[in-house]
């Protein structure tokens, strides 16, 4: 976490939330960029980029999620609090999906 405190004190908050933005819409590039070579029948090894591309644009948006939570004060918890509530209003909409 040192070095995204670092990055945070010489870039600025401002800079690192509009990183975060960037980072954000590039992954979203890199998954269309994938979906579109798997629909075209594209070859294995462009696929294969594709989806590299869209790991490395992971660790991109975590790392930046990773600051905006420093830059917030957000704590694991309390995400975890909405990524259960998420996970679990998901699942209520699989069930009644299934009874259909």
């Amino acid at each position: 976490m040192l070095i995204i405190e670092a990055a945070i004190a010489k870039l600025g908050e401002e800079n690192q939330m509009r990183q975060t933005q960037e980072e954000l819409a590039e992954l979203i590039v890199a998954i269309n960029k994938y979906e579109r070579a798997i629909k075209n029948d594209g070859c294995p090894s462009y696929i294969a980029y594709t989806r590299k591309n869209i790991i490395e644009e992971m660790a991109d948006v975590l790392i930046m999620l990773d600051a905006v939570k420093k830059m917030l004060d957000i704590q694991d918890e309390e995400i975890e609090h909405f990524r259960a509530f998420k996970l679990n209003r998901l699942l209520d909409r699989l069930k009644k999906e299934s009874e259909l």
